[in-house]
């Protein structure tokens, strides 16, 4: 997941203080909107790069998306889809 433009003000960041993105920018928590397959999840936080704009899922949170997906449906749907052929 990418973001550009983060709606967070430079002012109000609350800093990620162990994590470092591999760009060498610093992570920063953000809320933003979550959908997966077109389905909205709900607003989330993230943690965002203030240099490249990378979107990361934070860990505490990886398992809370994984049990929302399970819940609706949606788990494993990415395995389940067919491979695209190139032709």
């Amino acid at each position: 997941m990418r973001n550009s433009v983060s709606r967070t003000s430079k002012a109000r960041r609350e800093w990620v203080p162990t994590r470092r993105c591999p760009c060498g920018g610093r992570f920063f928590h953000d809320v933003q909107p979550y959908s997966n397959h077109g389905v909205f999840f709900g607003h989330y936080v993230f943690w965002t790069c203030d240099k490249c704009g990378e979107t990361v899922v934070p860990p505490s949170d990886s398992e809370t998306l994984d049990q929302v997906a399970k819940a609706k449906g949606l788990y494993g749907l990415e395995a389940a889809a067919p491979p695209i052929r190139c032709t």
